[in-house]
């Protein structure tokens, strides 16, 4: 019994520096600060839609950074619709070629 209590410190104590260590960096703090500014606004935008209900205006946390997110994640979704069409437009004309050839 005495061996595993070691073994279970010794696991403790190794998890508890490493974690330490990852936490006092600070991409781990603007990732930490990142992420509770997302949970606020979620929760912000949720309880933002049942205001028109009750009829009051919520106001919305950090909504322009949301808007710019959500803009910059569109252009790249705009932009990888065009590369599919565009693999699929040359796709297609190859397709009916050999089935003309056929």
């Amino acid at each position: 019994m005495a061996q595993w209590k070691r073994v279970m410190d010794h696991g403790l104590e190794a998890w508890s520096r490493a974690l330490s260590e990852v936490m006092a960096t600070e991409d781990f703090a603007q990732l930490l600060g990142t992420s509770i500014e997302q949970w606020i606004a979620t929760q912000a935008s949720l309880s933002g839609k049942a205001a028109p209900l009750s009829g009051q205006a919520a106001p919305v946390a950090g909504q322009a950074d949301q808007l710019a997110l959500l803009v910059a994640e569109m252009r790249r979704l705009n932009e990888r619709l065009q590369q599919v069409e565009e693999r699929v437009g040359r796709d297609t004309p190859r397709r009916s070629r050999r089935r003309r050839a056929a």
